[in-house]
């Protein structure tokens, strides 16, 4: 049984239609590629209270329109013979089956290019165009390209890729603005680790998966989300007028502020330091296991 889906926005009927059709299995495995590479923490979480957990359709809309595109483009695969679409395929290591679906595989004069369509916002299509490492996409695409080195080991492997759908892109920002998406799909590559690296990273993410598992079958405390993990902003040290309320200046470390003060004449009577937790935006807007986790609730307290 899924979770609860809530409609406290009254969205229409057909829109709710779309967002109650996801017929997606995980097949005879134990965990999936997106579930072991997310923190285990979330992802047992999700498992035990799956029957507990509430979310609004609303918060559903893009998944669900992500899986109606996913639906459209299966069509090319009938049209074009040379290319996999929608393909599952599993395997085991450290004695776990885990598997995965890759949206497409196609051949090309190099070898085979391994895609997945996504759905995203073009900061994170500009910050992957301008080269910096967005590790779960390059995590998530390796995984599946060592699905596909175990399931057709006489498959060469060319390459790797996301399709990306960006949904807020603007053709105002992308003109003269090479960095930006110049459209509103993008094809990203992505880098191929070697089998050895691909190798590595998959037992160790499978082993935080059987620790988490095993810590949550006999109670014991979950592994915490990183900062990371949590997309947890810094933490600020606002130095303040203590006359006024005033700011005068922000910082990130509790030492610099503490000299600022010292610096000044008569900073300690002008001046009051007060501190501002760095907000855990995942955690605090978009995980759905938030409410059962006691990490997050131990810092609302």
């Amino acid at each position: 049984m899924s979770e609860t889906v809530t409609n406290k926005f009254n969205l229409p009927a057909p829109v709710m239609d779309m967002i109650g059709k996801n017929d997606y299995t995980q097949g005879p495995t134990d965990v999936n590629v997106t579930s072991f590479i997310a923190p285990p923490q979330v992802t047992s979480l999700k498992r035990k209270h799956r029957k507990d957990i509430v979310v609004d359709a609303s918060d559903l809309f893009y998944a669900a329109w992500g899986n109606t595109i996913h639906t459209v483009l299966e069509g090319y695969g009938q049209r074009n013979p040379d290319a996999i679409v929608e393909e599952f395929l599993h395997t085991k290591d450290l004695g776990v089956k885990w598997g995965g679906h890759i949206d497409l595989r196609e051949p090309s004069p190099e070898g085979h290019i391994i895609s997945d369509y996504k759905q995203t916002g073009a900061f994170k299509v500009k910050k992957a165009i301008e080269g910096f490492d967005d590790s779960d996409w390059e995590c998530q695409l390796n995984c599946y390209a060592q699905l596909v080195r175990r399931n057709h080991p006489d498959i060469k492997i060319a390459g790797i890729q996301v399709v990306a759908w960006v949904r807020d892109w603007s053709k105002i920002k992308a003109a003269g603005n090479p960095t930006y998406p110049q459209a509103g799909v993008v094809t990203v590559p992505l880098r191929m680790w070697p089998e050895e690296e691909a190798v590595a990273y998959i037992r160790e993410r499978l082993s935080l998966w059987q620790d988490q598992e095993q810590r949550m079958d006999f109670g014991d405390p979950s592994i915490p989300c990183t900062d990371e993990e949590r997309w947890k902003k810094p933490d600020e040290w606002r130095v303040v007028f203590t006359a006024s309320g005033k700011t005068k200046r922000v910082f990130d470390n509790e030492e610099m502020a503490k000299e600022l003060v010292a610096s000044e004449k008569n900073g300690a009577e002008k001046f009051d330091i007060t501190f501002t937790p760095g907000l855990p935006t995942r955690c605090t807007y978009f995980c759905e296991a938030a409410p059962y986790c006691a990490q997050y609730k131990g810092e609302q307290l």
